[in-house]
């Protein structure tokens, strides 16, 4: 596969990513039903989606090395962090009600997911190469400084919302107060887009289903997403 971290990257990848908004959303720190439902994904993962987990992964794998060159350590791939805290521990830690039904989704799909506070983006979103020496701050305030081969994504005013395929700003994660979430599943061009769609539609049916008041829609997708090459 060529490399494909230019002005290219935006278009190869946009017919693989979705994204689900929920509103009227209440983010708790601690809530006993979503993570009784945390701790049955990991053993669920264990017992039923490890060999899926393999497969999907490795293609996400690929990508990163063979069409991006990018270094594995600077992007990552979100579903494997929760993948070994499962070896290692038996299960995924808590975070809050929001990024537990994310992470739940992750272990059933393998598909990585990256949420945001939606009140600070602003749409459309664009997938381009990051920069020589750009700057990414992840959470707690670590700064990470980009090669220019990493794929992220930016919103309508340029700001460095996540580099695919695991690490979100700190400036945009889920914290308690946030009533607007956007959700953002991304594919690689190896995988069936099918796998995207129902990372997504899983999402949208387990926030329904925790938080009844909530109401979910998948983003149309000239309305979320532009690609560099469209972009002026």
């Amino acid at each position: 596969m060529p490399r494909c971290c230019s002005g290219r990257v935006g278009i190869l990848l946009y017919d693989y990513v979705e994204g689900l908004v929920c509103e009227n959303v209440t983010v708790t720190k601690s809530r006993p039903d979503v993570r009784v439902e945390l701790l049955k994904a990991s053993k669920l993962f264990i017992n039923d989606f490890r060999s899926q987990y393999t497969l999907i992964s490795s293609a996400y794998k690929n990508f990163i090395k063979s069409c991006l060159g990018a270094h594995y350590v600077k992007t990552g791939y979100s579903p494997e962090y929760l993948v070994k805290a499962i070896l290692k521990y038996g299960k995924v830690s808590s975070k809050n009600s929001v990024v537990d039904l994310i992470n739940i989704i992750q272990l059933r799909t393998s598909i990585p997911l990256a949420v945001f506070d939606l009140s600070k983006v602003v749409l459309p979103l664009a997938i381009r190469c990051s920069k020589p020496a750009e700057r990414f701050v992840e959470r707690r305030g670590k700064a990470t400084m980009l090669t220019g081969s990493e794929a992220v994504l930016t919103d309508a005013a340029n700001n460095l919302l996540y580099v695919l395929f695991s690490k979100v700003s700190m400036f945009y994660r889920i914290n308690n107060g946030v009533k607007r979430v956007l959700t953002l599943a991304v594919g690689v061009p190896t995988l069936p887009k099918y796998l995207v769609i129902n990372a997504v539609t899983q999402l949208k049916n387990l926030f329904e289903g925790f938080y009844p008041e909530v109401r979910c829609y998948v983003v149309e997708k000239g309305r979320l997403l532009t690609s560099q090459a469209r972009r002026t």
